[in-house]
């Protein structure tokens, strides 16, 4: 038996040039150019598997507007999936 597979998974997505710009970016040894453009290359091929239930959401706006977004998702999922058996995800 493998991983339950996940009803939603949110990529909240903010340009690097953004990211950079917001306060104490840098601070974490993560937080680097190289190392976030790595990751996000990486995300985009997640992004691309169709079994996956992905959804982008622009983390550039507004605290306000992203909190609705997830929550709206969030409430989607949870309409469609309340009924369904668990899957499996990929091994």
């Amino acid at each position: 038996m493998g991983l339950p597979k996940p009803d939603l998974v949110m990529f909240l997505h903010l340009q690097l040039e953004e990211a950079v710009k917001r306060g104490q970016f840098g601070l974490e040894r993560y937080e680097n150019r190289d190392f976030q453009r790595r990751v996000l290359e990486r995300f985009q091929q997640l992004i691309g598997d169709r079994t996956l239930n992905w959804k982008m959401v622009n983390a550039s706006r507004s605290i306000e507007d992203v909190h609705k977004e997830i929550r709206m998702l969030s409430e989607e999922a949870i309409r469609a999936t309340a009924q369904k058996p668990l899957e499996e995800l990929w091994m």
